[in-house]
């Protein structure tokens, strides 16, 4: 882990690439997800006040955009996705300076696959509030979700020939240190995550998964046991350090792992 924070110490300050059209799209999908008096009103008592009473349009204050993130939040547990993404865009626009609103519109984002506006949002969460926790660890995992995008695409690249003629071979070389910067990128910050929260077990957990890509599984191991330590009802902490034993050669180690994380996960997933 050492060699990763030497060789990418300073690298997080533009929090990586956006979508070009990121605006456009945040604009398109608030327009076609309104939140309504009539729809605010089914998720919790009062608050409808986020609406304008005289007009009937969704006017919210900047009062009103902590009471629009915990909505959101509320629908995000649900699996409301897209009326997750409604509610924090209305927090968004109702107090444009909130980092808890650009953190809930971020983990809107990450819920719907969308890791490029969701990075771009965290990171200007964080450029308010440099001590949000959820905001380090969401975008540790927006940076995943890209490095593991890009990777199926390079395996269905190559899969199909595309990049099979050595005239591709650097444009192959490129994509794999592209994706490699992302799992690095998450390593950074699930560390700034685990260093405001020393007890993040889900932290720990996916930096130990970020390592593994890297091929760091000492690394991975350390934080696998972290936190496996922290909660040992984790089945996939349980599976991704078995998975580490089998690439270092120690399959005696790997397979009562195997055997925890397949109790835990069938007990999770029943």
């Amino acid at each position: 882990m050492g060699k990763v924070r030497r060789t990418l110490a300073g690298g997080l300050s533009d929090g990586g690439e956006s979508d070009g059209n990121g605006e456009r799209s945040r604009r398109a999908r608030a327009a076609s997800h309104p939140v309504t008096p009539e729809t605010v009103g089914e998720h919790g008592k009062g608050s409808a006040a986020a609406c304008d009473n005289t007009g009937g349009a969704a006017v919210a204050t900047s009062r009103d955009a902590k009471r629009l993130c915990r909505l959101s939040a509320k629908s995000l547990k649900a699996g409301e996705h897209e009326e997750a993404l409604a509610f924090a865009q209305q927090a968004v626009e109702a107090d444009e300076g909130s980092a808890e609103a650009l953190t809930a519109r971020a983990l809107a984002y990450v819920a719907l696959a969308e890791p490029a506006l969701a990075i771009e949002d965290f990171t200007r969460a964080l450029s308010l509030d440099q001590r949000l926790v959820e905001a380090y660890y969401g975008r540790g995992r927006a940076h995943y979700d890209m490095a593991e995008y890009l990777s199926t695409a390079d395996a269905a690249a190559i899969k199909s020939g595309e990049r099979a003629d050595g005239r591709r071979s650097l444009a192959r070389r490129a994509a794999a240190a592209h994706r490699e910067g992302h799992f690095e990128r998450a390593i950074l910050d699930f560390t700034e995550a685990i260093g405001l929260q020393a007890k993040h077990a889900e932290a720990y957990l996916c930096r130990a998964k970020a390592f593994q890509h890297l091929g760091l599984y000492d690394d991975a191991i350390a934080d696998f046991d972290t936190a496996i330590a922290l909660n040992s009802k984790i089945g996939e902490a349980y599976l991704g350090r078995g998975i580490a034993y089998v690439a270092k050669g120690e399959y005696p180690r790997a397979i009562p792992d195997f055997h925890k994380a397949e109790e835990l996960l069938q007990a999770k997933y029943r």
